[in-house]
């Protein structure tokens, strides 16, 4: 069951701009803190692919999360408070597979054309047999397919918060991700970036998760391999205005004054409806 709250741990600077863009920043599995995440089963590196945000359920504030999450120090730290899946349905723009899918068989029409097909479809089909075809189309449509990037999920939904599983078993923290199906090979990303050594679970993790990658043409030979691995640097998803207004902000135990004064500025200029709530915990247990 999804937790009404989650929570985040920060500084007042990467508050500040949060509050100032209104948005949350996913960032690739490829930088977090436990390095074993970013590698699937065989050795292969997909962290650049997965991007996360990550947040904890625990209402109850943790001084390890303000000790190392609040860097460089938890005297400029805060904890943000907002309802789960806080993101606009309207503002954030995701791309589908088959939204991609259908622009690139309208490109790639007239390259098709040319060569004697009826439909792009016949096309495609054709490059898995004719290596020479496919290595043409594939040249054909670079310029299209660069700009396109695929999402998954591609709706603000439940897809996009997952529930992080502490674990020990090797099969899970490095996940099969590449089948060989039919001649082919088939990708599954449902279990990446889901589990975690069981030395993390204090953190009580769930992460906004979307996997991102550029889109090649549906072109397929049997003798080769086309390279899609190329992605963002970075994911803002918009935070609906509701849930924006609606946020609470803890201060560290040991904010300084400078920084108090600090997030209250930003906090009248930004977002005015916010509260500002004082830590519950004594400020020694920081020591």
């Amino acid at each position: 069951m999804i937790p009404t709250y989650l929570y985040h741990y920060t500084t007042v600077e990467s508050l500040e701009k949060i509050l100032a863009n209104r948005t949350i920043r996913l960032m690739p599995l490829l930088g977090m803190d436990d390095q074993e995440e970013k590698i699937a089963s065989g050795g292969t590196q997909l962290g650049k692919l997965m991007f996360i945000s990550s947040w904890t359920e625990s209402v109850e504030e943790n001084p390890r999360m303000w000790r190392e999450y609040c860097r460089p120090s938890a005297e400029e730290g805060v904890r943000i408070r907002m309802r789960s899946l806080p993101f606009s349905k309207e503002e954030n723009h995701l791309s589908s597979e088959k939204d991609v899918g259908e622009d690139l068989k309208n490109r790639l029409s007239p390259f098709f054309a040319s060569k004697g097909f009826d439909s792009p479809l016949l096309g495609l089909l054709n490059c898995y047999d004719d290596s020479e075809l496919a290595k043409e189309c594939v040249e054909y449509g670079k310029p299209f397919y660069r700009k396109h990037i695929i999402h998954y999920p591609d709706k603000i939904d439940d897809r996009l918060l997952k529930k992080v599983k502490y674990t020990n078993e090797a099969r899970l923290l490095f996940p099969m991700t590449h089948y060989w199906l039919e001649g082919r090979v088939a990708n599954n990303f449902s279990d990446y970036g889901l589990y975690k050594n069981k030395s993390w679970e204090w953190q009580e993790e769930w992460r906004y998760r979307i996997m991102s990658y550029r889109a090649v043409p549906g072109v397929v030979h049997r003798d080769r391999t086309i390279d899609m691995y190329d992605t963002e640097k970075y994911i803002d998803l918009i935070i609906d205005k509701v849930a924006f207004s609606s946020m609470q902000i803890t201060m560290s135990p040991v904010i300084t004054g400078d920084a108090k004064e600090a997030l209250y500025s930003i906090v009248r200029k930004y977002n005015p409806f916010a509260s500002i709530v004082k830590s519950s915990l004594n400020p020694t247990c920081l020591d």
